[in-house]
Formats: structure tokens, C-alpha cells, sequence
């Protein structure tokens, strides 16, 4: 049987994110790690990928934060569904 090449990339404002889940991912994969704010900086090369998990942090944690945490969620969703591939 196989085995399925699998590229994966990690992007995280943590390093030590970043660093923990490249270790892990490493063992069996194609690993590309990129420590930056997402929502700041998209500048990865516009390419598409069979999956995108976007894990954001609690944006809302009170009333007042409702208009600007609402804005980061619609940009960071619209942003990655523009990075999954057609199909």
C-alpha cells in the first residue's frame, strides 16, 4: 500500500506553538512553519489547500469586544476558505 505525501503548514503568533506542533508533525510529514498574526500578516503565497482548520483564540470575551471580535472571526474565515481548493 502507498502512503499518501502529506505537506503540511503551520501558522501561529506562538512560537512555541509553531515549535511544538512542528516536532510533532515532523515525524511522518513535510513540515513549513511560519510564526506570525494571521490576521496582521497573510503574506504566505496565495496557494490552495485540500484542508484549512483555523483554530482562532477567544476574540469576544465581553460585550464591548462583540464589533471588533466579529470583524477578526468574518476576516479570518473569509481569508481561509479563499485557501481551500475548488471541490
Amino acid at each position: 500500500k502507498s502512503k499518501r505525501r502529506v505537506d503540511i503548514d503551520l501558522m501561529d503568533i506562538s512560537k512555541d506553538a509553531v515549535q511544538f506542533a512542528t516536532q510533532n508533525s515532523q515525524k511522518s510529514h513535510q513540515v513549513n512553519s511560519h510564526v506570525q498574526d494571521v490576521l496582521e500578516d497573510w503574506s504566505l503565497p496565495e496557494k490552495a489547500f485540500d484542508v484549512v482548520i483555523a483554530d482562532p483564540p477567544a476574540f469576544v470575551k465581553s460585550a464591548k469586544d462583540l464589533d471588533r471580535g466579529l470583524s477578526a472571526y468574518i476576516r479570518l474565515n473569509t481569508e481561509s476558505i479563499k485557501r481551500v481548493k475548488p471541490g
